[in-house]
């Protein structure tokens, strides 16, 4: 791997604070690779794409999804079902807790309700005109770009990606103070001189055999996708290719309806898909865990997962919104009793960077985010960013993000489990129930709701981290999926010493929600 050195000025200073939240214990224990030298946990894998042909989706399936929401808290599930010959799609909701909807949207927009029966609906209601569209069977955009293969869930999967419209710099109001704004966007501002911001990226992974689609991460609404394109984070579990279904029929019933009768119903609202209560209740949980094999419902009154290790070493992919990066493969060494905190993201060699308009995206060898904790130090509770070479030379080292995160974040943060996953199904190949856990990041009332949906086993193994409505200033980093650990690990000599050229930078503020789980906390619990 070639020496890589950043030249953008204060890059990754937003996500790099939203995202350092995360840097944890991981899925899967391996044995010991090889560093320069050192024993660590080994690297996740990523390599380059087998095949860039786009996958076409069959003419008619049906798939369970679980729907995780950029802003509303309640986990919701769907049954979809596809016609491509009627230009049709019909999906039935369910609230993992209450609530549930039966629906059918045509391809003029048009969404109808359902209702007299699950297996056989009797009776169509027109709603009302949406924005919303029914998929083509080619979900990849034109300027989809396959980005390489890597494991998600122990699966071998394709991730794919295409280029949408940046989130706005504004949204960073949300959980920034106004001088962390102005910071923003002044580095922006001199990053790119042609554009704005980076554009934004979407992802899809694909099953690497069946080319089937496993995974989807919106970083904005989309409504291309029908109600996929609702929700941020979406599994596809059951995803599979059906021979006929029964929505010639329905579209025949529902045609006869011409009048709206919810011209106000909000599609980016939940509660409005969920307000029909087309099921009972004993009917939901049994098609609940019918769509989404193992998914059980839970209380958020249950204890959080238990604190992180006071040592370990783990490794995990970093993903980002901003279109211009590939995944980058990470090591992370946290020490609650040496109060500090190492992740450190590594360069994709096998991921494809797009050459437009991602020509002048800077690159680096490494990139290092120490977080300090109140050591016997003036620098205390605070954390800097800056890049190495491959010689290990540092170099523009920013102060812009908080202290060590404490381990019992997911307890002070108010954490809640939403719905736990039963060992050894589809979506959890462990031998661990895996809680599906919701942590908000901003008041519900604020410009752009923030949420961080992670899953943990019940002794506390993260297996994925999520992060709703980010943006793509910097790398734009929102998704971690957890690779490799090692409790109880002791990071090398020399880790978690800062380096010079850190010691007289400025101190940029952090947004006050960092302070929930980070030193200083707001409270000091």
């Amino acid at each position: 791997m070639k020496a890589r050195i950043l030249t953008r000025k204060n890059n990754s200073i937003k996500h790099y604070i939203a995202l350092c939240l995360f840097i944890t214990s991981t899925l899967t224990f391996q044995v010991y690779g090889h560093e320069n030298g050192e024993p660590n946990v080994p690297l996740p894998k990523f390599e380059s794409c087998g095949s860039t042909e786009k996958p076409l989706l069959p003419a008619k399936w049906e798939s369970g999804a679980l729907l995780q929401h950029f802003s509303d808290t309640r986990l919701v599930t769907s049954n979809i079902v596809y016609d491509s010959s009627v230009s049709a799609m019909r999906f039935t909701m369910a609230g993992i807790t209450k609530g549930s909807g039966d629906f059918l949207l045509l391809d003029d927009g048009k969404l109808f309700a359902l209702s007299g029966g699950y297996h056989k609906p009797t009776q169509c209601r027109y709603i009302a005109p949406t924005a919303l569209k029914v998929p083509d069977r080619q979900w990849l955009k034109k300027d989809s770009l396959c980005v390489g293969e890597a494991q998600v869930t122990e699966k071998d999967m394709v991730w794919w990606k295409y280029k949408v419209a940046p989130v706005s710099v504004e949204t960073a109001q949300a959980t920034f103070s106004h001088s962390a704004v102005n910071i923003l966007r002044k580095t922006v501002k001199n990053s790119y001189a042609s554009s704005p911001q980076p554009p934004g990226a979407d992802w899809i992974w694909y099953h690497k055999k069946s080319q089937l689609p496993y995974r989807t991460m919106f970083s904005i609404r989309n409504y291309d996708y029908g109600v996929l394109g609702l929700f941020t984070f979406n599994y596809l579990p059951t995803f599979r290719a059906i021979e006929k279904t029964n929505l010639q029929e329905l579209k025949d019933m529902c045609s006869q309806q011409t009048v709206a009768t919810d011209p106000g119903f909000d599609i980016d609202n939940v509660e409005d898909f969920l307000k029909e209560n087309t099921l009972s209740n004993k009917q939901r949980m049994k098609l609940v865990n019918h769509w989404v094999p193992g998914l059980e419902t839970t209380t958020s009154k249950l204890p959080p997962p238990p604190p992180w290790p006071h040592k370990a070493e783990i490794t995990t992919f970093f993903t980002s919104v901003n279109y211009c990066y590939a995944p980058f493969p990470s090591r992370v060494y946290y020490d609650w009793e040496a109060q500090s905190q190492l992740t450190r993201m590594y360069w994709n060699d096998a991921g494809a960077i797009p050459p437009e308009p991602c020509s002048q995206t800077p690159e680096f060898f490494v990139q290092d985010a120490l977080l300090r904790g109140d050591v016997s130090s003036s620098l205390k509770n605070t954390g800097f960013i800056f890049n190495k070479d491959q010689s290990g030379n540092p170099s523009q080292c920013h102060q812009v993000l908080p202290g060590i995160q404490i381990p019992n974040w997911k307890e002070v943060d108010n954490c809640e489990a939403k719905a736990q996953l039963a060992p050894r199904t589809i979506l959890n190949p462990s031998n661990e129930i895996v809680k599906i856990i919701r942590c908000p990041i901003t008041s519900f009332d604020a410009p752009v709701p923030q949420i961080f949906w992670t899953w943990y086993t019940i002794t506390g193994t993260p297996i994925v981290f999520m992060q709703s409505n980010s943006n793509t200033d910097g790398t734009g980093l929102n998704l971690a999926d957890y690779h490799y650990w090692k409790a109880g690990q002791s990071a090398p000599q020399g880790s978690f010493d800062l380096p010079n050229i850190c010691r007289d930078q400025q101190k940029h503020p952090v947004p006050e929600s960092c302070h929930s789980c980070h030193l200083p906390l707001n409270t000091m619990q």
